[in-house]
């Protein structure tokens, strides 16, 4: 029970953190395509830096998220493993035959768990704080039907 469980944990995380990676690469696409739209209007400079801005922040987390640069087996000697392939290697450690949960499996849990959170509050704020300010500088713009959907 006690190893179903925690293997449920890693399995929610892993899944919340793919969304999250998803949900801001569908924003910065979208950030992305209007930018490409009015880029060469100057009164619609500061929506453009704006939204690079945002591209670069959404960029920075992804990256400390997952590892976009692995194709293959032997790409981790090449490329550092970053936060969802820790809890894989974890859930690896924790999925077997012996259904034996250690000290060091929910300690390792944990510490992914609270790396997670941080990163997940961090995403909240860029959309709490910035992809508000950029839906709100379109509307000043009078950029019609531009808000970015979350």
């Amino acid at each position: 029970v006690e190893q179903d469980e925690l293997l449920k944990k890693l399995e929610q995380d892993v899944t919340d953190i793919h969304v999250a990676v998803t949900r801001m690469r569908n924003l910065s696409k979208q950030i992305s395509q209007l930018s490409a739209l009015v880029e060469n209007d100057p009164s619609k400079a500061a929506v453009v830096k704006l939204g690079k801005e945002i591209n670069e922040k959404l960029k920075a987390l992804e990256d400390k998220l997952i590892q976009p640069k692995s194709q293959s087996y032997d790409d981790v000697i090449n490329f550092v493993n970053k936060l969802t392939a820790n809890y894989i290697f974890l859930r690896g450690e924790l999925d077997t035959n012996t259904p034996h949960v250690t000290s060091g499996h929910v300690q390792r849990f944990k510490e992914l768990n609270n790396e997670w959170l941080i990163y997940k509050a961090e995403l909240n704020a860029i959309l709490e704080k910035d992809i508000k300010n950029f839906n709100e500088k379109c509307k000043a713009l009078q950029l019609a039907h531009t808000s970015l959907i979350d």
